[in-house]
């Protein structure tokens, strides 16, 4: 089978020959006395066409060295591993443009090979991240690839404490509004209202009849108060109902809070630019349906919609917001954003060596588990993290 036009194009780029006869003929041009200005654009083209394959690789350079780490194994034992990234196979070249990313790590012949258009680099950096020490197994693999890119993509540095604080203060909102909700009939009317589209129908309804039964019991509490561990057990179940990301933007859509609405008053005296700030960069890396490197903190639909596709890297990618439980912990141990960025990613590493799903569609997994995240751990983890060598 015969390569492409388009692959024999790009092969003939590489040749040095056209950058030695192009700056030849610029000389020359430029030499005479009176230089024809159609010359040198039509130079200039040539020039910029001949440089571009050199500029490309120099880019990529750059590109990995802010998703790579000297550390991950297959960068540390491979030096030609940037050089051998392919864009994609040399016979579908002209059929795939933006290829799917992927990482295929092998021992022989040419060893591991990065794959894939260059917008994906956040999930090639996941699994190379992960090369030869993958923790969590089956179904689970593609959300810890996912989460790792989500955590490199997201510039941690660049948050501030006010950006911490931001997360907290939201999660705290929604938290807050849920509890309003089971006291007060109006508040569980207007908050079904604002999460549908963000919970499911089948969760939002389940919580819906929690929070009624909790308030009947309220409406009974001083004469028939209920035993303390079945009113324990109807909190946990309406929790249950909600993951961080949902109570998130339950907290962030509420319209107008009670008097007593501390969290809710709190957070509206941030200024509202703050959510187009770096906090950004905790959202999810929206690759599969984007096919982009950048991380965008937006309402997803629910996750039971996501199980319907039956496609593991979709959910994977909905249910990467371990960044939002880092950022809301970071902020109650008092830690500062260079601390979080610090611990980020190896927190998150021993974090999901739990992670046990059952099927391509088990996203309460991942879910439960980022509800695991204390300040306390993450105190201890900075000070491992900050006692090591450079």
């Amino acid at each position: 089978m015969k390569p492409s036009p388009r692959l024999k194009a790009m092969q003939e780029l590489w040749q040095k020959e056209k950058l030695a006869e192009v700056s030849r003929e610029l000389k020359q041009k430029a030499a005479r006395r009176r230089p024809n200005l159609k010359d040198f654009e039509r130079l200039s083209l040539e020039g910029r066409r001949a440089l571009s394959p050199w500029l490309e690789l120099a880019l990529r350079g750059v590109t990995a060295g802010i998703y790579l780490r000297p550390s991950d194994l297959p960068v540390s034992e491979d030096p030609w591993l940037l050089r051998k990234h392919l864009y994609t196979g040399a016979y579908q070249m002209q059929e795939e443009v933006f290829p799917v990313p992927e990482f295929r790590a092998e021992s022989e012949g040419a060893g591991s090979l990065p794959m894939g258009s260059l917008g994906g680099i956040a999930d090639v950096s996941g699994h190379i991240a992960l090369a030869g020490q993958r923790a969590a197994g089956g179904f689970a693999e593609i959300v810890e690839v996912k989460q790792v890119a989500a955590l490199r993509s997201a510039l941690l540095h660049r948050l501030r404490a006010e950006d911490l604080r931001a997360v907290r203060l939201a999660i705290l909102a929604g938290r807050e509004w849920v509890v309003e909700a089971a006291y007060d009939a109006a508040e569980s009317a207007e908050l079904e209202r604002r999460a549908t589209g963000l919970v499911s129908p089948e969760r939002l309804g389940r919580a819906s009849r929690l929070l009624l039964r909790l308030r009947n019991i309220h409406g009974v509490i001083v004469t028939a108060r209920p035993f303390r561990g079945e009113y324990e057990a109807l909190w946990r179940s309406v929790w249950d109902c909600f993951s961080l990301s949902d109570l998130f933007w339950l907290g962030r859509n509420r319209r107008q809070g009670k008097e007593q609405s501390v969290a809710w008053h709190a957070l509206q005296k941030l200024p509202k630019e703050i959510w187009d700030g770096p906090v950004q960069e905790l959202g999810a890396v929206p690759l599969e349906h984007a096919r982009s490197a950048m991380p965008r903190l937006t309402p997803l639909p629910p996750y039971e919609s996501y199980a319907l596709e039956l496609l593991p890297a979709r959910m994977a990618e909905r249910v990467s917001e371990l960044s939002l439980a880092l950022a809301s912990a970071a902020d109650e141990a008092g830690l500062e954003p260079d601390a979080l960025a610090l611990i980020a990613e190896p927190f998150a590493r021993r974090l999901m060596k739990g992670l046990q799903m059952s099927d391509l569609a088990d996203f309460r997994a991942a879910v439960e588990l980022w509800k695991r995240v204390r300040a306390e751990d993450l105190e201890a983890t900075y000070e491992e993290e900050s006692g090591k060598g450079p």
